[in-house]
Parts: structure tokens; sequence; C-alpha cells
């Protein structure tokens, strides 16, 4: 098929000064073949590249995860004796790795519905107006575990104060 296009473009019979010159028609068709290896490999190498990004990056989100469920875990454990700062630990390490999806993905998904039950609508909406949500979390973190810290009568004044000087 290919070689009767070739025959048909070239005579000049039936296209004119639109026909194609043989020589050239099979110089480009071999720059072509020549082309096609380099190309191939640079097509499979980029999407090797972006195929090993998607993992790692997975990977480094799964320990994000892994880094809140411990967070979590000590809350609950240091944090026995001011049960409202504990609650509000927990509730914003579980506010926080979806606020850094949404960070990192430059969406502004609807967070009050995403974390209803977690977190109440006036602390929904403060993470929705945030610029960088993550931060916001972080904070409400910070806080409520200086609270806690804070709020210690179990611990001789000691232990207390050497835990605020960490």
């Amino acid at each position: 098929f290919q070689a009767l296009a070739i025959a048909v473009c070239s005579d000049r019979r039936w296209m004119g000064d639109w026909a194609l010159r043989v020589p050239e028609a099979l110089a480009l068709q071999e720059g072509a073949k020549l082309l096609i290896v380099p190309v191939s490999f640079l097509l499979v190498f980029r999407l090797n590249r972006a195929a090993v990004r998607f993992y790692d990056a997975r990977a480094a989100f799964g320990s994000v995860i892994h880094v809140c469920r411990v967070l979590a875990s000590q809350a609950v454990a240091y944090g026995a004796q001011n049960v409202e700062a504990r609650d509000d630990m927990c509730r914003w390490v579980v506010a926080f790795p979806v606020a850094t999806r949404n960070y990192l993905r430059a969406e502004a998904p609807d967070v009050g519905r995403e974390l209803a039950g977690v977190l109440s609508p006036d602390e929904s909406a403060a993470l929705q107006r945030a610029e960088v949500q993550p931060l916001l979390c972080l904070d409400r973190m910070r806080r409520a575990a200086l609270a806690a810290a804070r709020s210690n009568a179990a611990d001789a004044e000691a232990v207390s104060a050497a835990a605020l000087r960490s």
C-alpha cells in the first residue's frame, strides 16, 4: 500500500507540481526510521521515571500516615490527664493527612464534608480558609500538646517542668 501511494504521489501526470520526489520521500522515511529507536527509549525512560516518582511519593505519604498514628497513640498515652486536649490533638492529627493531600494537589474540596464528625464546623471553616492547611493543623496540634503538658497535675513538678523545657 505504501509503495502504491508513493508511486501515485510521484507521478507528475496525476499530481502535477505537487508530485513527491521519490528520493526525498525515501530519505524522509529513512530519517524517521532512524529516530524511532531513540525516541522510543526516551519515552520509555520518561514513563519509568514518572512511575518511580509516583511510588516514591506513595511511600513518603505512607510514612506521613505512620507518623500520624504514632503521634495519636502518644497523645492518648501522655495526655490522659487532660481529655479535652488529648481529643483536640487526635482530631487535628486525623485532619493533617487530609490537609496535606489538599495542599499537595492544590485542591480545595469541601473540608467540612470530608472531616464531618472529626472537626467542628468552625474548625472546618478555619481549615478551609487557611492558605497552607497543613500548617494550621500543626499549629493546632502544638496548642493541644502544650495545653496537655501544662495541665499535667499527675506528674511531679520536676517531670512536668522537664517536659516543658524540651
